[in-house]
């Protein structure tokens, strides 16, 4: 009887086999039949059950389109990697593969009494080609053996911006990835339109009087810091005095402690106050477009948490340039750091030999004595978006920043080229007074490599939009 009932198995899985074999050649190219067909014949080998010798720790169906695996099989630097269905009569191989030492796994092996040459065993697959499926397994395969990994199952998706670091921790462990291993990341991203942030709350702790809009809506989000609230609520007894603060906070750990500041100080608001609280982290550009939906000032001023105004006439004053020059869409501000250096003077376009050559945002001057005096205004490449002023109704019904750059690079860079793209000017008001405490409110977001990773991602986006004129522009503002 178990003789029968094992040679019915084989005889199933040998009929799986043909008919995936044939469907595979009628629905790809040469290419891929032969791959396939390679595929197909090492599983016939091994047989359709589940091997012991690869295991997918982690499997994320991203809902932009793809997947990103994390795993181990045993020396996995030595292996192919494809994804098929349960059936194998839809096989693709995987898009990109990274594989990294598992000591732990090594360990394992020899403990089996198997003897292992490394510790290179543990592998991230990251594909944006992969189609929406229920269910799927992992072959990791060469011309010598094939495991297959269990059923998996993928049928709820996430957004690629909740995982991304994850991902990135994995492929940055050796430094810098390139633009290859970024390549299906970027697909993902630039795919799909991202899902509009959870607002969970949304309230006035002092709501306006009457039905008049103000001048100006102060747009802050906060993320992993929550200590610079106090100094924004002080800092309402300095601001003009037709304006209204908008706290979006972009980080659910936040959330409470600031809700019970804001009760605390309750009685030192002398001006309009929302908070906005968002269900999850949803990045820099994304917490400022729902400052900027609520915003009822006909100037927006977007001020990163760890802004210090000691004095509000600069803002005033790029106020009036924007009430009198219709050609400037932006005004920026120059920005010291605390001992009275130059943090921001404005922004130039030139070539990092950090990421291989690709045009980013720099600060020239950063560091160097500030010598500003009274107010000056003067035409420029672009500014920062820590702080950053122009009208809302230029931009009325669309995303001032663009989602697609995660947690907080090059939005402000992107934004002051879609401003060119429309033949407006950005604008630089020079004072002392303003100070930025740069980066702490994301100082931290990722370990070094993974930070220096993201920044290249985002920083690939904006040349593949803005590359040629951002070189025009260089040129262009070179003797400024």
């Amino acid at each position: 009887m178990n003789k029968l009932i094992s040679a019915l198995e084989v005889f199933r899985d040998t009929l799986i086999l043909y008919v995936a074999s044939i469907v595979n050649y009628l629905q790809f190219s040469n290419k891929n039949k032969s791959e396939t067909r390679h595929i197909l014949k090492q599983i016939r080998k091994s047989g359709v059950s589940a091997s012991t010798n690869i295991w997918i720790e982690r499997n994320v169906p991203v809902t932009e389109g793809g997947i990103l695996l994390r795993g181990w099989a045993r020396n996995s630097s030595r292996l192919n990697f494809a994804i098929c269905n349960p059936n194998f009569s839809d096989m693709q191989t995987v898009e990109r593969g990274y594989a990294f030492e598992r000591p732990d796994v090594s360990q394992h092996f020899r403990d089996k009494g198997m003897s292992e040459r490394d510790d290179v065993h543990g592998f991230v697959l990251v594909d944006s080609h992969l189609k929406s499926r229920s269910q799927i397994r992992v072959v990791a395969y060469n011309d010598q053996r094939c495991e297959l990994s269990i059923v998996l199952d993928v049928s709820a998706t996430v957004p690629i911006g909740s995982c991304i670091l994850d991902v990135l921790e994995e492929i940055s462990m050796r430094g810098l990835p390139s633009d290859s291993d970024l390549a299906p990341i970027s697909r993902m991203i630039e795919r799909g339109e991202p899902a509009p942030p959870i607002v969970e709350i949304d309230d006035w702790y002092l709501p306006p009087e009457g039905d008049s809009e103000p001048e100006i809506s102060i747009i802050i989000p906060f993320y992993r810091e929550d200590f610079f609230l106090f100094d924004h609520i002080e800092a309402q007894s300095r601001a003009p005095a037709n304006v209204e603060w908008i706290i979006v906070c972009d980080d659910p750990g936040l959330v409470e402690k600031m809700r019970r500041l804001l009760d605390s100080r309750r009685d030192r608001l002398r001006q309009p106050t929302r908070f906005v609280a968002l269900k999850s982290n949803a990045g820099f550009a994304q917490a400022n477009n729902v400052g900027v939906a609520r915003a009822r000032g006909k100037y927006l001023l977007f001020m990163n948490s760890d802004i210090h105004c000691r004095d509000f006439s600069p803002i005033q004053y790029g106020v009036d340039i924007l009430e009198k020059q219709d050609d400037v869409g932006i005004v920026g501000f120059s920005l010291m750091f605390e001992d009275g250096t130059i943090q921001h003077e404005g922004m130039v376009f030139e070539q990092s030999s950090i990421f291989r050559q690709k045009w980013v945002t720099a600060h020239p001057g950063k560091g160097l004595p500030a010598t500003w005096g009274e107010p000056k205004f003067k035409e420029i490449a672009a500014v920062t978006g820590a702080l950053m002023l122009l009208r809302r109704s230029e931009f009325d019904g669309e995303n001032i920043f663009d989602p697609e750059y995660l947690i907080g690079d090059f939005e402000d860079g992107d934004l002051c080229m879609r401003v060119h793209e429309r033949g407006k000017k950005i604008g630089l008001v020079t004072a002392s007074g303003i100070y930025h405490l740069e980066r702490q409110s994301i100082r931290q977001v990722g370990a070094g490599n993974v930070r220096l990773a993201l920044t290249y991602l985002n920083c690939g986006l904006l040349n593949r939009r803005w590359g040629k004129e951002m070189e025009a522009l260089s040129a262009a503002y070179q003797d400024d």
